[in-house]
């Protein structure tokens, strides 16, 4: 294997490597938006009542 292919194959391999830790990263960031979007729907479902209480304590 010629020198100049062998250090190619190194860099893919290394770019495959900084990929995967992109990835990794990216579904991580993934999950934790996933928990927070989960969180504020269950504070809207929370509050949300009482908005509309308030909207028609407004209107009366």
């Amino acid at each position: 294997m010629s020198e100049q292919l062998q250090t190619t194959l190194e860099r893919i391999a290394e770019q495959q490597e900084a990929n995967r830790n992109a990835l990794s990263t990216l579904i991580e960031r993934q999950t934790q938006n996933e928990a927070t979007i989960t969180r504020l729907l269950q504070i809207t479902e929370h509050l949300a009542p009482q908005g509309l209480e308030n909207i028609n304590l407004s209107v009366t």
